[in-house]
Order: C-alpha cells, then sequence, then structure tokens
C-alpha cells in the first residue's frame, strides 16, 4: 500500500507537467538559435569542402591503403562478420576516393587559376595512381571480382590518361618536381598493371587455360601406317607393339612416404605447394588418373593426422593467395627487382621533395600553404611505408618459401642476380622456420585459415528469437541473415580430437579404395558406411531409416535435433565423442542455414523444412514454457533449453504412429521425427557407445557434403576465415575419395617391328 501512494494521478500530473515544460523550452531555444546554428554549420562545411576537398580525398585514400595492406591479410585467419564488412567498405572507398580525388584535382585544375599555378595537386596525383594499384595483400574481396578485369583495364587506362592530361595542364611549380612526378608515376604504372594482370589471372576462363598443357597432337598416323604399308609390300614380317614412354610429370613422384615425426615448416610448404600446383585444376573441375591419385594416398597415409592438416591447410592458403593478391605475378624473379625499384624510386623521391623543399627555389613556393607541403611529405613516406610492407610480406611468404626450395633443385647455374635473390629469401626461410614452435604469436600469423568452428543451435535459436515484427523488418531490409549471424552464431576451437577422428574415418575409407567406382561410392555414403561396422551390435542399424529413407537436409535436420536433445539430456556423462558430436551438428546446421551455397546441390528444399520446423518448434514451445513454474524438476533443469529437450524426451512416441502419418505430406517439419530418433539413440544398448556412433555419423554427412560442395564454393570461403568443410575436402581429394579420378594406363607410344 506504501508503494501505490508514490504512483497517484497527482504524482502522473506532476510530472507530466515538467515533462511537457521542458520539451517547450527545448523547442523555444532550438528556435531561437536554429536559424543562427544551421547558417553557421552550412557554411562551416562549405567552407571546409572548398578549403579541404582535394586534402581530404588524398588523404583519406592513403589511409584506406594503409588499413587494407594491414587488414586484409586477416580475412583469411578471422571469420567475424565484422572484419568482413569493414574490410569490404575499405575495398570499396578505396578506389572511389582515388578517382574522386583525380576528378576532383583535374576539375580545379582546369577551372581554378589559383589552383593551376600555386599548388601541390598535380604532383600528388600519380600517388593516387599508386593507391588505385592498390596493396598487394588484396587485389579481389570476392572471386566474382576478378571477372571485372576488363572494367579495372578501362579504368586502368582512363586514370592514366586523366593524370597524364593533370600533369600537361597542371604542370608542378617547379621543374626539379618533375623528377619524382615521373618516378612516382612510373611505380603507379607497374601497380596498376600488376592489378589488373592479377585480376586477368585469377579469372576462371584464364585459370582453367592455365592448366592445360601444351596441344599434343600424337603420332603422325598417316606417315606410320605408310611406313607399315610399304614393309608389308616388300615382304617383311611386321608387328606394332605398345611400349611405356616415361612419364613427364614428375612433381608427385618427388614426394617421399614420411616416417613418423613432425614435419618441419619448411618441408610443409614445399609438399602443400606441389600438391596446390599439381591439384588445383581440382577448382575448374579437371579430373586426374588413378595414377596420381595413388601417390598422393601414399603420401598421406604416411603422414600423422597433425600433418596431414597442415599440409592441407597451407594448400588452401596458396590458393587464397592466387585468387585474392598479387601473388601468382609477385613471385617472380623480375617481381622481386621490380619491387626493389619502386621502393628506390620512393627514397629517391623523398630525397628530392626534401632538398627542393629547404633548397629550393622561394619565390615558387610563395603561394603554397605549409599543410600541402606537409600532405606530400605524408604520401611520400605513405609510399615509402607501403613498398617496404610490401617486400616484406613478398620475401616472408609461403609463395617465397616454395619458390627457392624448388628453383633450388631445377637450377644448377647461378647469375649474381639470382645468387642476391636466394640469400634474400634463405633468410626468409631461416625467420619462417623459427617460428613453427612459437606459441601463440607465431599460430596467429602463420595459421592459414580461422581454425575455428563456427556452431548454430536450432532448439536455443528458437527459444531466443526476436519479435516477428523485428524480423520482418530486419528481412524487408535484407540484414536479417546478417543479424542472426551477429547474435546466434559462436565458434568452438577446431581441436586435436576432432583432427584425429576425421582423419581416422577418411583413413579407414582410403584404404579399402582399389578403383575409381568405389571411391564414388564411399563419398556418397551419409552416414549409412559407419552403421555398417556395427553389425550384429543392438539395433544400431536401425538407425539408416533417418539416413536412407530421407534426404540428405532432412537427415541433416533430424540428427541435429536429435543430437540437441540427447546432448542436454546426457550432462552428466562426460565423453569427448559427445563434444565432437555436438560441435559437429551445430557446425552443419550453420552451413545450412547461413551459407547454403556451400551445400546447395544436396540442400534439396532445405529452406520449406526449415520454416515448417521452425512454426511447429515454436508452438510447441509455446505450449510447455508456461508450464515451467510448477516443474518440479526445475531446480535441476534451471535452463529453457534443458526444459525443452526433457519435454521432448518424455513425449509419447509410438512407432506404429509416426509424425509423417499424422501430418501427411503438407507440411515438412522435422520436430518430432527427431524426438522418435533422439528416444532410438538414448535406447541403443550398453555395449553400444552412442556417441561413438553419432560422432562418426556425423563427420560422414560432413564429408558427404564436402564432396558434394561445388568448388569454387570452396574458393570463395578462404577469403572469409575459411571454413572445416573446404579443408575436408581437400583432405578427402589427397586421400583419394573423390569423384574427379578415373582409370588410364600410363603414357605409351606405338613402335613398328620389323623381323627379318
Amino acid at each position: 500500500m506504501t508503494n501505490n501512494l508514490f504512483f497517484t494521478p497527482s504524482f502522473y500530473t506532476h510530472h507530466l507537467t515538467i515533462y511537457f515544460a521542458g520539451t517547450s523550452l527545448f523547442f523555444l531555444l532550438f528556435n531561437v538559435l536554429g536559424g543562427v546554428m544551421k547558417f553557421t554549420i552550412v557554411q562551416f562545411i562549405s567552407e571546409l569542402w572548398r578549403n579541404w576537398d582535394i586534402q581530404m580525398f588524398v588523404m583519406l585514400s592513403l589511409s584506406l591503403q594503409l588499413f587494407l595492406i594491414w587488414f586484409a591479410s586477416l580475412r583469411k585467419r578471422v571469420s567475424k562478420q565484422i572484419l568482413y564488412v569493414s574490410i569490404w567498405l575499405a575495398y570499396l572507398l578505396a578506389d572511389w576516393a582515388a578517382v574522386f580525388a583525380i576528378g576532383l584535382i583535374h576539375y580545379k585544375g582546369c577551372t581554378d587559376e589559383k589552383v593551376a599555378k600555386g599548388t601541390l595537386f598535380s604532383f600528388w596525383a600519380p600517388f593516387l595512381l599508386v593507391h588505385l594499384g592498390g596493396p598487394d595483400t588484396i587485389t579481389a574481396l570476392t572471386m566474382e571480382d576478378n571477372e571485372l578485369w576488363r572494367r579495372h583495364l578501362l579504368q586502368f587506362i582512363a586514370q592514366t590518361v586523366a593524370t597524364c592530361n593533370i600533369l600537361y595542364h597542371n604542370p608542378p611549380p617547379d621543374p626539379l618536381l618533375w623528377l619524382p612526378v615521373a618516378l612516382i608515376f612510373m611505380c603507379g604504372l607497374v601497380k596498376y598493371g600488376e592489378r589488373v594482370w592479377s585480376l586477368y589471372h585469377a579469372s576462371l576462363d584464364k585459370f582453367r587455360r592455365s592448366i592445360l598443357r601444351d596441344p599434343d597432337p600424337g603420332p603422325n598416323y598417316a606417315m606410320f601406317m605408310e611406313q607399315y604399308a610399304l614393309k608389308v609390300e616388300d615382304g617383311f614380317r611386321t608387328r606394332i607393339e605398345t611400349i611405356a614412354e616415361p612419364e613427364l610429370e614428375q612433381d608427385l613422384h618427388n614426394f617421399e612416404v614420411r616416417q613418423k615425426g613432425r614435419l618441419q615448416g619448411v618441408q610443409v610448404v614445399k609438399d602443400a605447394y606441389r600438391f596446390y600446383q599439381r591439384f588445383k585444376g581440382l577448382i575448374v573441375d579437371f579430373e586426374y588418373s588413378f595414377r596420381e591419385r595413388n601417390k598422393s594416398v601414399q603420401y598421406f597415409l604416411s603422414l600423422e593426422e597433425d600433418d596431414a592438416f597442415r599440409v592441407v591447410e597451407t594448400e588452401l592458403n596458396f590458393l587464397y593467395e592466387a585468387f585474392y593478391t598479387k601473388a601468382i605475378i609477385l613471385h617472380r624473379r623480375a617481381s622481386y627487382l621490380v619491387r626493389c625499384c619502386c621502393l628506390s624510386f620512393g627514397l629517391i623521391s623523398f630525397g628530392v621533395f626534401f632538398f627542393w623543399e629547404k633548397f629550393g627555389d622561394r619565390s615558387k613556393k610563395l603561394h603554397i600553404e605549409h599543410r600541402d607541403i606537409q600532405i606530400s611529405y605524408t604520401l611520400l613516406l605513405g609510399a615509402v611505408a607501403l613498398d617496404v610492407i610490401s617486400i616484406l610480406v613478398l620475401v616472408f611468404s609461403n609463395w617465397s618459401v616454395a619458390f627457392l626450395v624448388k628453383d633450388y633443385k631445377e637450377n644448377k647455374s647461378r647469375s649474381l642476380f639470382n645468387n642476391v635473390t636466394d640469400k634474400v629469401l634463405a633468410f626468409g626461410i631461416r625467420w619462417f622456420s623459427a617460428f613453427p614452435e612459437a606459441p601463440q604469436v607465431s599460430q596467429f600469423i602463420f595459421r592459414p585459415w580461422s581454425n575455428s568452428i563456427c556452431q548454430f543451435s536450432l532448439l536455443e535459436y528458437y527459444l531466443n528469437q526476436r519479435g516477428s515484427r523485428t524480423n520482418k523488418i530486419l528481412d524487408s531490409l535484407g540484414v536479417k541473415l546478417f543479424c542472426d549471424d551477429l547474435r546466434y552464431v559462436d565458434t568452438y576451437k577446431f581441436t586435436q580430437n576432432m583432427k584425429k577422428l576425421i582423419f581416422q574415418e577418411l583413413k579407414k575409407k582410403s584404404e579399402r579404395v582399389n578403383d575409381p567406382e568405389k571411391a564414388k561410392h564411399l563419398c556418397r555414403a551419409r552416414g549409412n558406411w559407419v552403421l555398417k561396422s556395427y553389425v550384429g551390435k543392438g539395433k544400431v542399424l536401425e538407425l539408416n531409416n533417418w539416413i536412407l529413407e530421407v534426404e540428405y537436409d532432412e537427415s541433416l535436420l533430424l540428427w541435429h535435433i536429435a543430437t540437441e536433445v540427447c546432448y542436454n539430456m546426457d550432462k552428466l556423462r562426460y565423453d569427448e565423442d559427445r563434444v565432437i558430436s555436438k560441435v559437429l551438428s551445430d557446425y552443419m546446421v550453420y552451413l545450412l542455414v547461413m551459407k547454403p551455397m556451400m551445400i546447395s546441390n544436396v540442400a534439396g528444399i532445405s529452406d520449406l523444412r526449415l520454416r515448417d520446423t521452425e512454426a511447429e518448434a515454436l508452438r510447441y514451445i509455446q505450449s510447455i514454457l508456461p508450464d515451467a513454474k510448477d516443474d518440479s524438476q526445475l531446480n535441476s533443469l534451471p535452463t529453457p533449453l534443458d526444459l525443452l529437450c526433457r519435454k521432448m524426451m518424455s513425449m509419447l512416441i509410438r512407432d506404429d504412429v509416426k509424425p509423417g502419418d499424422v501430418k501427411g505430406t503438407r507440411s515438412k517439419s522435422v520436430l518430432f521425427e527427431a524426438c522418435r530418433l533422439a528416444n532410438k539413440l538414448m535406447t541403443l544398448p550398453k555395449e553400444v557407445n552412442r556417441w561413438e556412433v553419432m560422432s562418426r555419423v556425423w563427420v560422414e554427412l560432413l564429408c558427404y557434403a564436402a564432396s558434394h560442395c561445388r568448388p569454387t564454393s570452396h574458393v570463395q570461403q578462404v577469403s572469409r576465415g575459411g571454413e572445416l568443410i573446404s579443408v575436408v575436402w581437400f583432405l578427402m581429394t589427397h586421400l583419394g575419395l573423390g569423384e574427379k579420378f578415373h582409370l588410364e594406363d600410363g603414357p605409351t607410344r606405338t613402335k613398328l617391328i620389323v623381323d627379318e
């Protein structure tokens, strides 16, 4: 009663009076001062734009270049959406800012006589051309950007002409500055040309053609048959024999079957580079012979799981750099020389400008403002810094290590330039080799992907959903999936136990393959092959009803919900397989919901099934959660998820009345069918470790999705932190588990044998 006295009508009247009085006073002050403030703000912005427009955009362009060269490479190691969006914005703004600044300089140089005669704006134009070349660490944000190389070529020509036009109509204020202008202009041409060339080489059409060998017409059949006929007419006994030719491709034959022991960092890079060079055709659907498959399998079967994953992850890193950086263009001997020349040009330009600023003709600097000189120094130092960072990235990259190791094998005679280059790269190898044993810093610097697994739980999503109105607004704006990713997706570190389980399962399959058809058959297994190994152990084979008799996407949802229920009902039991099952379950549903393009080939009607399951789950949750306060075991089950799982397990389930029989064919919900599966898993006999069964089934479901994902989808993900499914796909391929192998005899030639 006492508390209610404070909420009488007089209380509300008093506070409403104060509120309206304060609001009226605010609007009165705003109306009185609004005119002055509005005029002042507009005038300030107008003055700022008139005096600082070119300066602001030039510095913005430099800032974006520095941001990209430092942070662009993080996108292959970090899967956070915030980082990707930041890099996306910087990537788009970088070109726009540089092009806009060139346009401003050109416009003001033609319309403002003061600008045309007394500024350093024309001195800045070549720097903007350098900025348009972009940093070496990023040329494309997505694979589709590589296909736009023609647009960038056109922009390269247009901006080069615009820069030349600026220099022609608005030359530098002192002839002494022509030297740095020319040097920086040449650097800009080189770097912008490298960017266009890199985009062209990374386009799928060029990438495919670069893998093709030279045309081979084969032996001259007409001449061979003419000689054969002549010998027969002359009465010689002739016969045709087919003999094997020595193999031309030696890359995979240099691999040694490894003895037990950890691979050194340089050896990992060397082997990964050779596998990349040999199997990069998988990206464009090339097929390989069974002989090549066997060489790869022998190598990987000799490795421990940790080394096998390291080789595959490094191979993915080569793939990332080939498609999204200037690596293919830069890692040639001439490119090292070009980078050193660009750095030298930058240092010379800085020295010449410093000399001009300190000792040049004062009469030609009268109209130049001090801020413009400071900006010029900043641009020069920025250009030098970008070149220094580029050289460091170039020397200490995996490509340089692989390039040096490969070159030592191939070239025996060496020029002075070759020897100098090798000494620099050898230092890089020593520096590189020292890091893999260092703890966390090296793991972050050198790890080729995020090494984490994204997690998305459907039941937790259903329990913690936003309001329907908010979801509709976000959906109409096209950002619902992005917001869901930020709110509902967690990450889990990819552990050694997971590596061991995945590698062991793949090794078992690899050792059973002796022909391409067997390899294809094992790739198509999605849990049923694992269940075969439990023949005679309880009722494990009955689980095939939720694998073989349903579509793949339905199987994923069934096993995911069942795994979630069993995981929460089995909390008192610690089992590593239990954790792995939960992690892989949440990961596969994350792919299905958040990245459907990764498994679109096997997704079926997943969108409709997800919507129907969500609708039924929300209806069921609303019906049981109001009773939570009356639950006698609420203290032992403190979370809504625990309560939901317990209710689902305690539901009356009859094998003779299936949920599908009641619902018919219209609704595609799998919620209560998953309850049947969970009940079956929880009632497996004691001699069967249900978590071992579930973890192995989830590995096979993962492998099925990996082998049926489009190769280009794997390439797209390496620039967004990478995905476990991509690592598994490469590992499966190298263990001979794929559909891109075919039986083929070795290279042969025909020989005409004449018996006397």
